[in-house]
Order: structure tokens, then C-alpha cells, then sequence
């Protein structure tokens, strides 16, 4: 498994290098190289970073004004870097190693949005800092038997006991419950705080390289459930999404996590 992930984390990098020198190429071919004068002309920026343990991204900078740039991006998790992530959540009691091992054993699709602020000091012009939203989506798909059984349906109003209870009185719902796949959506929103350098290439002034170091808190979260049966749905929205709801909650209520990130960054447009 952990090989299968070192090669698909290459597999990464090799694609997100292929956009770079494609996004390079096409602005090459736009502009000409050419530097667009004026006071008050925008520097655009393109940059792939990888952000350990969160994901690989692509992203656009621009700068609004001499020291305050806005940053756009948008990432994939990486199945080897999101196993290393989840280690840091909360695993005291039973139930949490429950639910921790349940989503490193099911999470897909993992996907980021980010955007973000960042201010560069005018006196050590390489150096800056910045503050960052990040918008996290992945998906858990399962059958309502591995959720109900390894994601800690334990609650105070016995909700786990209904479902098991309607399942054990209902030959169609027995036959959802153990075989039907069931999709869960879960959404994190993080706010991180940012400092980075910038290292310059002399020969080639468009190129920079950058190493950040970040911190994330997740100050929300969303989960939702899908199903292609009726039945499943009923039952999902009666007793199951409300209990992952809370659970999800819990288990990235006090979610931090710092991160080390390395970036590429080209110039399109100069100044």
C-alpha cells in the first residue's frame, strides 16, 4: 500500500510539471516575453507547490499592491500525505480510533479550494507572510453496515439501536444495509497563517522557489450522505446522516495541523 502511494504521489508531481511547462509555453506564446510597463501594472504569478501533508496544488498570485498579493488555488489530495494528516486526529478513546482508522481506509476524491492574502515586508522583499481559507471536500464511500459498525454509531438517544432494529424487522432494508454502496461527502473549512521565503534564480528571473511553513485549525465542517436506493435514503436520512454529522464534528473540532510547503512559481506578467 505505502508503495502504491509513493507511486502515485510521483505520478503527481510528474502531471502538475507537465501543466507548469504547458502554462509556460502558452504565455510565452501570448507575450512574447515581453515585460508589461507602468506603475501600475499587475504582477501574475502561476505556482505548483506541494503542501505536506495535505496536497499538491496550482495557483494564481497576483499582486494588488507593492506588498499585498492574492493568492487562488486549487488542490488534489495525496493518498500518502493524507495518511500521514489523519494521524493527527484525536485517537484517545476507543471510538475515535474507530472513526480515524474508518476515514484513512475510505477516503476519496479528496479536493482543496484555497484562497488567501499575503503580505511581502518591504525591507526583506523575499520574505512574507500570510493568512489563508482553505475549503477541503472528500468522499467515504461504504455500505451502511461498515459505516453503522465502524464509525462509532454509539449515541446518547439510541439511534444506532433503531436502525439495527428496523433492519433485523425488514428483509429489503437488511439486504441496503449489508450490500448497498452509500456515499459520504464531508467538507472541512480551515483558516492558516502563513510564513515563506523566496529564493530568486538569477539566469532566469521569472522563476522562483519558495519554502512556507503554515498552520491550519478547522474552524467547520458538512457531511452529507448519498444513496442510489430510495429505501437507503429514508434510512440515511432518519438515523445515519444526523449521527455522522455529529461524529465528523467531533473528530476535527480541534483539527490542527502544520504544514511544510515547496513551491514553484513563474512570472507571466512583469512589471
Amino acid at each position: 500500500m505505502k508503495n502504491k502511494a509513493l507511486i502515485y504521489a510521483a505520478w503527481s508531481y510528474l502531471r502538475l510539471g507537465y501543466l507548469l511547462y504547458f502554462v509556460n509555453s502558452v504565455a510565452m506564446a501570448q507575450t512574447g516575453d515581453k515585460k508589461i510597463h507602468g506603475k501600475d501594472a499587475a504582477i501574475l504569478t502561476v505556482s505548483l507547490k506541494s503542501q505536506f501533508p495535505i496536497q499538491q496544488a496550482i495557483g494564481l498570485e497576483v499582486m494588488m499592491k507593492p506588498k499585498l498579493s492574492g493568492y487562488l488555488g486549487f488542490g488534489q489530495f495525496s493518498r500518502f500525505y493524507t495518511t500521514v494528516a489523519l494521524n493527527a486526529l484525536p485517537n484517545r478513546k476507543v471510538e475515535q480510533q474507530m472513526r480515524r482508522q474508518f476515514i484513512k481506509d475510505n477516503l476519496r476524491d479528496g479536493t482543496v479550494f484555497e484562497t488567501g492574502l499575503t503580505y511581502h515586508f518591504p525591507r526583506r522583499g523575499r520574505f512574507y507572510a500570510g493568512l489563508n481559507f482553505q475549503n477541503r471536500k472528500f468522499t467515504l464511500p461504504s455500505t451502511t453496515q461498515q459505516l453503522v459498525e465502524n464509525y462509532d454509531f454509539l449515541d446518547d438517544q439510541g439511534r444506532k439501536d433503531k436502525i439495527l432494529d428496523l433492519v433485523d424487522k425488514n428483509a429489503r432494508l437488511s439486504e441496503f444495509y449489508e450490500t448497498t454502496r452509500i456515499i459520504s461527502k464531508v467538507t472541512l473549512q480551515g483558516l492558516g497563517i502563513t510564513l515563506g521565503r523566496r529564493f530568486g534564480f538569477s539566469k532566469i528571473p521569472r522563476f522562483g522557489f519558495h519554502t512556507e511553513l503554515s498552520a491550519q485549525w478547522n474552524i467547520g465542517s458538512r457531511t452529507a450522505i448519498e444513496s442510489s436506493s430510495p429505501i437507503g435514503n429514508v434510512l440515511i436520512k432518519q438515523f445515519a446522516e444526523p449521527i455522522l454529522q455529529e461524529r465528523t464534528k467531533e473528530s476535527f473540532s480541534s483539527f490542527f495541523l502544520p504544514s511544510l510547503t515547496l513551491r514553484v512559481s513563474y512570472a507571466l506578467v512583469t512589471r
